[in-house]
């Protein structure tokens, strides 16, 4: 009984060993070759099955309300100061336009970008404000009752909208903040006021 059980495993084996595919990499065009005993065909690898993940990665060309959940997350997430846990427990977010910038040190390309939670910020009015430079870095603060055009508030922290989407991707929040963006507004009634 073993051996014919060692035998039918061997034939098995064998068997199985002529049905695979071999793979070679074609190092001068960067082409992915698969071949078996009944098929050929050349895949590109930056479309290959193994990258299905990208899907769920975010891309830096993402629109408003993916960059403002982004930047709220990654904000949370490293725990900048004012922001640290901001996020927990939130059904969505609205972020808050505004083009007075006075109060602020680096006033980006002239907009200000309040993130309000409705879970924390009781009355309407969030401390939690990032503006965004033409190069694509994002200053973000937790303002105080101390700012003023006078006394401009100083960014908690500077970084360019590429790193946060790498930290982001890296950290695997980014199926997270794709499902909060979908429940993100946009509030554009401060502008011009």
């Amino acid at each position: 009984m073993v051996i014919l059980v060692m035998v039918s495993g061997a034939f098995l084996l064998f068997h199985n060993n002529k049905q695979e595919s071999a793979v070679a990499k074609n190092n001068s065009s960067n082409t992915v070759i698969t071949s078996s005993a009944n098929e050929h065909h050349a895949t590109n690898p930056q479309k290959n099955s193994s990258d299905t993940n990208d899907t769920s990665k975010l891309s830096t060309e993402i629109g408003p309300k993916e960059t403002a959940t982004a930047i709220a997350y990654y904000a949370d997430k490293t725990g900048l100061d004012g922001w640290s846990n901001y996020l927990e427990g939130n059904d969505g977010i609205i972020v808050i336009l505004d083009d007075n910038v006075d109060d602020l040190s680096k006033a980006g390309q002239g907009m200000s970008y309040g993130v309000l939670n409705e879970k924390h910020d009781y009355i309407g009015v969030t401390k939690n404000i990032y503006t965004i430079d033409r190069d694509n870095t994002v200053n973000i603060y937790c303002l105080t009752d101390e700012d003023s055009p006078d006394n401009p508030a100083e960014p908690i922290k500077s970084v360019s909208k590429d790193e946060i989407i790498q930290y982001l991707n890296n950290h695997g929040y980014a199926s997270d903040v794709k499902d909060l963006s979908n429940n993100t507004s946009i509030d554009q009634s401060n502008i011009g006021q």
